[in-house]
């Protein structure tokens, strides 16, 4: 399961142009709730309900997805299997802005979709209406019972389940566009160390104090900082440990030790005892993660001097700082000391 969850509402989608039955104006005034978006309407209210979710679905044709939805898949796809994607939209904003349809967990259906009541087959019919999508008939079974693949007010939910699953293992949770109101995301907070709350303004469904950062802002003005938020919290301990290391170096080298000068044999036992007291602050860290962090070091300082030498700054300086940590940092040698 990832470590760190994402659950967006409707906020999200906002930004983009698409509505929700809360705002008014638009095709939401032109129909009652009640009578097409409620268990049963199928039922009661066919031809109406099919009629509101084919122009939905044309609605959504050439909506675009905005930063907000541009930063989570870049997230995702970079950290594939520690984030999790999860949204009560029924839009494709998500896939639209490169995330794979597998890779976004749709609480609530997805509205390019629709199901076969009898044979039960999902399958995509785009942005086209249903009659017009196999004459309306299922292409397996030929049924003419077809209905949106939507999740309507009381109605079973599948999808909660996974919900609930990437829960178990959730290190932070992210909220962004969500009143509360359907899922009660306040009842996970309060399990979680770390969490972020993003939304326009305050819900009467949701007690910010309970989150560890709050940011009432659009989710696109936003997205920026629950960016950084995310990828500090899934630095590895490898990334940590070596941004730790190259900034004591950098530090050291400004002010400890001469300037910007390593001169090999005054400066490299005081520098060695200041890294190595940092190193051993990591728990339980093993030889492969600290040869991990030794060549990102080492790699680090070469490129610095081979790409990024400042004025005031030698390649042999840079050259003695990396033999240093070629011949003195050994695993075996530093948890002996």
């Amino acid at each position: 399961m990832a470590k760190v969850v994402v659950l967006s509402g409707a906020g999200i989608s906002a930004e983009s142009g698409i509505s929700t039955f809360r705002d008014s104006g638009g095709l939401w005034e032109e129909y009652d709730v009640d009578k097409i978006c409620r268990a049963g309407c199928l039922v009661d209210n066919r031809d109406e309900t099919i009629e509101f979710y084919d122009k939905r679905r044309e609605d959504i044709k050439d909506k675009e997805p905005n930063k907000a939805h541009e930063v989570l898949a870049q997230l995702k796809n970079r950290y594939k299997d520690d984030i999790a994607i999860i949204t009560q939209n029924v839009d494709n904003l998500f896939e639209k802005a490169g995330l794979a349809h597998e890779d976004v967990i749709h609480l609530h259906g997805y509205l390019t979709e629709v199901e076969c009541e009898d044979c039960r087959l999902v399958y995509d019919i785009g942005y086209k209406k249903v009659q017009d999508s196999f004459n309306g008939k299922c292409p397996t079974c030929s049924s003419n019972k077809i209905r949106p693949f939507i999740v309507m007010f009381g109605e079973q939910a599948p999808m909660y389940k996974r919900l609930d699953e990437e829960m178990q293992d959730c290190e932070l949770f992210v909220v962004i566009g969500t009143s509360g109101n359907v899922v009660s995301v306040d009842n996970f907070v309060v399990h979680m160390d770390k969490s972020i709350l993003n939304n326009l303004e305050p819900s009467d469904a949701i007690f910010d104090e309970l989150y560890t950062k709050v940011l009432y802002a659009k989710a696109t003005e936003a997205i920026d900082e629950i960016r950084l938020d995310i990828q500090d919290h899934l630095k590895t301990k490898v990334d940590r440990l070596t941004h730790n290391l190259i900034s004591a170096t950098v530090h050291m080298r400004n002010y400890d030790l001469d300037g910007l000068t390593f001169e090999y044999e005054k400066d490299a036992n005081f520098l060695h005892n200041y890294l190595v007291k940092i190193i051993k602050e990591v728990d339980d860290l093993s030889k492969d993660e600290f040869d991990a962090v030794i060549t990102k070091l080492i790699v680090e300082f070469k490129d610095r001097r081979d790409n990024k030498l400042k004025k005031y700054e030698t390649r042999e300086d840079f050259n003695a700082l990396i033999c240093f940590f070629i011949n003195d940092f050994e695993y075996e040698k530093i948890y002996t000391i």
